[in-house]
């Protein structure tokens, strides 16, 4: 049988969640599917979970000593997949019945090069109790809208999606030496080599977040997150100052340390022909676009904790963002 659709799957210290993880995909797994299981350095007992599945028809385990970190372990999986479809799964989620089939045939009849889905959170404690929430995590789903999202934040939620094997080697896989949002980084270099991205109308994942996830963890993504943005902003005209309060605006207030109200007021402007820049020569949408920087733009204004009138700078940029956005 020749394999067709690769699922692949990183694990490390899981034992409480990766079965689950695991029986989900394969209860769901079409005809030509098989499954990569990377163990990351597993210090307690997962190894010997998932070492069970490998009796299990198309299921195979490549196994690590010591941790490499997520973007080899995936880089690992997908190198070794033999499908020309890869769709991704994490060990501590529960995978939606008709998610793959789903994904892979956007894939094949679209010509997307990249398409994910919806996902309904859960929410788990360090203790492992869990509590189940109904809310769907919402995300873009046209590849104009997902070029006017990604200016903010990942378009994709990461363990929902599947990609072309040709167009993963074309862009370089994951960059290992990215500790944390591999993933947004891996979404830009899709869309700079012009791929079309896409999310499907469809809860494909039950996604699990940690109680414990805390400010100082979003802080240490910022370090990944913030040079990321910048580069997609990068020539369309927006200076250094301009780039950093975009980085501010979307929650990176260290990036506006010492830097006067006034001076962002000045930038407003040029700031807002920069977007409007990128919108157009990226066919991206405006609209959309205007939604999520308004959003921003608020609830930036009201946590950065500056001075009096700490909200006039950014919805300024705003203002002057929507008259040229919408002349």
């Amino acid at each position: 049988m020749v394999i067709e659709v690769s699922v692949v799957m990183s694990v490390r210290n899981c034992s409480a969640t990766v079965s689950a993880a695991i029986e989900s995909v394969i209860s769901d797994m079409p005809s030509r599917t098989e499954m990569i299981i990377v163990d990351d350095g597993s210090t307690d007992n997962t190894f010997e979970l998932i070492k069970a599945y490998c009796n299990v028809d198309n299921v195979r385990v490549i196994s690590f000593r010591e941790s490499k970190g997520l973007p080899a372990a995936l880089n690992a999986a997908i190198s070794a997949a033999k499908g020309e479809y890869i769709v991704r799964m994490d060990a501590d989620d529960i995978n939606v019945k008709g998610r793959i089939a789903a994904v892979v045939n956007e894939l094949k009849n679209e010509r997307c090069s990249l398409v994910g889905t919806s996902a309904r959170k859960f929410i788990n404690s360090v203790d492992r109790k869990v509590t189940v929430y109904g809310r769907e995590l919402r995300v873009p789903k046209t590849n104009e809208e997902v070029k006017a999202h990604i200016l903010f934040d990942s378009p994709f939620i990461h363990p929902t999606v599947g990609f072309t094997k040709v167009s993963w080697y074309s862009v370089g896989g994951y960059d290992e030496n990215i500790t944390y949002s591999q993933d947004y980084d891996l979404w830009v270099k899709f869309l700079k080599s012009g791929f079309q991205l896409k999310n499907l109308k469809f809860i494909g994942l039950n996604y699990c977040v940690y109680s414990d996830n805390n400010k100082s963890k979003v802080r240490r993504r910022f370090k990944f997150t913030t040079p990321i943005r910048k580069s997609l902003l990068s020539g369309y005209g927006l200076s250094d100052l301009d780039l950093s309060i975009h980085a501010s605006i979307c929650g990176d207030y260290n990036e506006i340390q010492g830097v006067s109200d006034w001076s962002i007021f000045l930038r407003a402007r040029s700031m807002a022909h920069g977007y409007r820049k990128y919108l157009r020569d990226n066919s991206a949408s405006s609209i959309y676009f205007l939604k999520i920087l308004l959003k921003k733009c608020f609830s930036s204004a009201f946590k950065a904790r500056r001075p009096l009138f700490v909200f006039i700078p950014p919805i300024v940029v705003l203002f002057f963002t929507i008259d040229e956005v919408l002349r």
